[in-house]
This record gives structure tokens, sequence and C-alpha cells, in this order.
């Protein structure tokens, strides 16, 4: 299978009064193990493309990460990112099998092709998120899109993009309009906050121990504090 990967918006987090600075440089040792090798290894081929902005690492994410492709677009919001990856993938549907969307501030426990509902085809999304009963639905963090659900993927965005302004609005439109995907967990977990998610972690949390343990990771039973 041929691979496209995308990273998209910011590399580039700056630190908050809640969280640090992260940029992908510092994710990358991890997201080249669990992504770029461990597809490689199992025989697929993979290419590394950014739809992202300037910064002050882009030159140094071409010299150390040597995507196949980079795009440096304005930055206006994150549905207009989304926008340009829609692009992207529309125009190279016909080149790559499948494609995998994700944020560049975020790492992995396990390997890709261990994930669960990897080997499913289609669409598929991470899981419901806690603020699911409200208005965010699923994570933002990672899409699994096969080339042949590219326009069924792209439509969808454009009609969900309507209803809720914000791209965590596209599993409910799959979701509500009858539309098949695939959850790879069906409990709910948050995108960062404990307690964690067994597949993936905000990269300024490195520091947080058992990261590498996603069994010791419970789902979250009562979702009210978040709504």
């Amino acid at each position: 299978m041929k691979v496209c990967v995308i990273f998209r918006g910011d590399h580039v987090r700056e630190a908050t009064h809640v969280r640090k600075y992260i940029d992908i440089l510092m994710c990358w040792d991890n997201l080249k193990k669990t992504i770029y090798d461990d597809l490689t290894t199992n025989g697929h081929e993979c290419d590394i493309v950014f739809i992202t902005y300037c910064s002050k690492i882009v030159e140094d994410i071409k010299n150390i990460i040597a995507p196949t492709h980079i795009e440096i677009k304005e930055r206006i919001n994150q549905s207009e990112n989304f926008k340009n990856v829609l692009s992207f993938m529309n125009k190279y549907k016909n080149t790559y099998d499948r494609f995998v969307i994700l944020r560049c501030d975020f790492m992995y426990r396990i390997n890709i092709t261990t994930w669960p509902k990897w080997d499913k085809n289609g669409i598929i999304l991470v899981n419901k998120d806690v603020h699911w009963p409200t208005y965010r639905f699923y994570a933002d963090v990672m899409f699994i899109v096969d080339s042949t659900s590219v326009d069924t993927f792209t439509n969808a965005y454009y009609y969900s993009i309507k209803i809720s302004y914000t791209i965590h609005g596209l599993g409910c439109f799959l979701y509500n309009n009858s539309i098949p995907f695939h959850l790879m967990y069906e409990d709910y977990y948050h995108m960062d906050k404990y307690p964690f998610h067994p597949l993936h972690v905000l990269g300024s949390m490195e520091d947080i121990p058992d990261l590498a343990n996603p069994l010791s990771i419970e789902p979250i039973k009562d979702v009210s504090y978040w709504n």
C-alpha cells in the first residue's frame, strides 16, 4: 500500500500558561519510529507531506525530515488549512492508496500498523471525544482516508463546516447522515487530558509517567465534567 502521511497546520506551538512549547522536530524521533519506519518495515511505501505555515524551523524540517512535498500557506485558521489538505488529497487520490492526516504536536504509543482498525477500509476516526454529547463530537488528532473515500470525506467536510464551523463536527456529520466509517475506540477519551489516551499523547506531555503502557489507560465513564 502506498501511504501519504500529511502533517497539517502549525508545526510550532508556542508555550502558554497551560502548555509547554512543542514543535514537530521534538516529536520526530517518535513519529519516525511509529509511523514512517513501521510502514516501510511492513512493506508499505510512505511519503511525508506538510501543509503548514512559515516558521523559524521550516528549513530544519526540510533537512531533518526531508518531506516528499511541503506547502507553506498563509495562516488563516484551521478550517482553511484543512481545505488545503483536502485539495491535496483530491489532486493525488490516484497516486496514493491511503491518506493519514495528523497534527504536528502529538506522539504515538504504538506503531501505526497495529492501530485498531488499521486493516479496515474507508474512513477511520479515533474515538468519540468527551465533548461528543455537546458540540465537539470527535477529536481532530488523526483522520485516515482511503483514496476511494476521498470524495465522500471531502463532501462531508464541506457540509459539516456549515453546521459546526469547526473540523470537530466532521465525524458527527458522518454519524448523523449514516455515512460508513470506523472508530478505533468505541469508548470515550479526552484528546490530551488525564486519564490520557491509549493511542497518542500531546507532545509536550512526554514527561508524564507510564506513557509507554496504553493498557494502563481506562476510558472515561462520566463525561459530564466536560459538558
